[in-house]
């Protein structure tokens, strides 16, 4: 029906998963993945908020069966979700005030160093890898074939590349047109309502 989850290169290529593109030659490419990657990082925090707020998630798990994990997750989640609407916070990203302009040009930088960045990597990479190469062929052509050896089968569906030059073609529409935005954090949230409802009570 659409619907993608956000998840990182260590799965399968199906339509239902969009992860960044490491090497990606495209700029537009380049600021959709960067893009992604943010988004994602938001959830994991929040799984890091949830570890930081419950003790049982910091330790060793106790339990032995996958159903008293799952049930135990759930009702931290569940808790979580609680505490939130008693600090004021259950409703943060629905309000327009929640939501602020991205700093595109911050956003072109850090996207350009991450690029020169790859690309003084890939050097050092071949660099290192021809001199292995003329000293001990042995040990070059002993790591190609256990690469070899330990090949995993990834799973491709061929719209999973539809949909993201969909998904990457209106992310450069909304770059051009200057329609991207980045949520507030919980105290910015906070002042820029108080903020708005203060210029509305005047």
């Amino acid at each position: 029906k659409g619907l993608y989850a956000l998840v990182d290169g260590g799965y399968h290529t199906w339509r239902c998963l969009m992860c960044p593109v490491k090497s990606a030659q495209q700029m537009d490419v380049k600021y959709w993945s960067k893009r992604l990657e943010s988004v994602r990082k938001d959830v994991e925090c929040t799984f890091g908020s949830l570890k930081r707020r419950f003790r049982m998630l910091r330790l060793p798990i106790e339990f032995a069966t996958a159903h008293c994990l799952d049930v135990m997750f759930k009702m931290c989640c569940m808790l979580h979700n609680m505490l939130l609407e008693f600090d004021g916070l259950a409703d943060i990203g629905q309000d327009e005030a929640d939501w602020t302009s991205a700093d595109l040009e911050a956003d072109e930088r850090r996207v350009i160093s991450q690029r020169s960045f790859d690309e003084f990597e890939r050097s050092q990479r071949r660099m290192h890898a021809e001199e292995e190469g003329n000293s001990n062929n042995f040990v070059r052509t002993s790591l190609m074939d256990e690469l070899v050896y330990n090949e995993v089968t990834v799973s491709v569906e061929s719209s999973h590349y539809e949909l993201r030059d969909v998904l990457v073609e209106h992310f450069r529409i909304q770059r051009a047109k200057r329609l991207v935005l980045w949520a507030r954090t919980a105290p910015a949230c906070r002042r820029a309502r108080q903020e708005r409802d203060e210029c509305a009570e005047e």
